[in-house]
């Protein structure tokens, strides 16, 4: 039964993690769509924002959660396997090992979804090196609270 709490715990944690960057990196696309609209002269209200935030986390929430998902079982796996050596050591952290492998396998996941959709950008928000770097330091995040949770179990 122990392990099935164990398990529990640490699907509780990698959810946690995919819902944590899900719900951060989401509205870059609607301050990417709403920087170039201001940019092009189109009057922008408090209730546009309002909107398109609301309709971002509504219709793109899912499908970044999707992609966030899969790029943290790539790279969770992958740490873990490459933390294993360096347990014992203080060479890096635990927290740091999964906060940089989140970082990587997100980008890593938005770079093959332009590659594979034929060049296509459906993440507005990784557009600009801006973007690319709110998405790695909140993946970065993300993957930290991972770590330091599951360091706990």
């Amino acid at each position: 039964m122990n392990i099935f709490i164990k398990g529990g715990k640490y699907l509780s944690a990698f959810i946690l993690s995919c819902v944590l960057v899900t719900v951060l990196c989401v509205p870059l696309t609607s301050a990417s769509y709403l920087i170039w609209l201001n940019s092009v002269d189109m009057p922008i209200s408090w209730g546009i924002v309002i909107q398109s935030i609301s309709h971002d986390y509504v219709n793109f929430s899912p499908i970044f959660f999707l992609v966030s998902l899969l790029a943290f079982i790539c790279s969770f796996m992958m740490a873990s396997a490459l933390y294993l050596p360096f347990r014992n050591s203080n060479l890096i952290s635990l927290e740091l090992t999964y906060g940089l492998a989140a970082a990587f396998g997100l980008q890593f996941a938005i770079y093959l979804s332009i590659e594979l959709l034929f060049g296509t950008q459906l993440i507005a928000g990784n557009r600009v090196l801006v973007g690319k770097i709110f998405h790695f330091v909140f993946a970065f995040i993300s993957g930290y609270i991972f770590g330091s949770l599951i360091k706990k179990i």
